[in-house]
């Protein structure tokens, strides 16, 4: 599901990126996701293109994969 302006909501990007949606929440606020919110307790509106998760879904398949081999 998209916000009717084709933004995503926190559980609607934490699906199309495979990750929590406490891990978005972390996102948003390190800087690594935009997303705004029209008032303080409002739901997240995240601007996501189809480029950026690609992009972000191989990083995170990256990530995935260098924390397996590290342990």
């Amino acid at each position: 599901m998209r916000w009717p302006d084709g933004s995503y909501s926190v559980q609607d990007a934490a699906s199309a990126l495979g990750v929590t949606p406490q891990k978005i929440v972390d996102y948003l606020a390190r800087g690594f996701l935009a997303g705004r919110q029209l008032i303080k307790g409002q739901p997240w509106q995240i601007d996501l293109t189809a480029a950026q998760i690609s992009s972000l879904r191989e990083w995170l398949q990256h990530t995935r994969r260098l924390r397996r081999t590290a342990s």
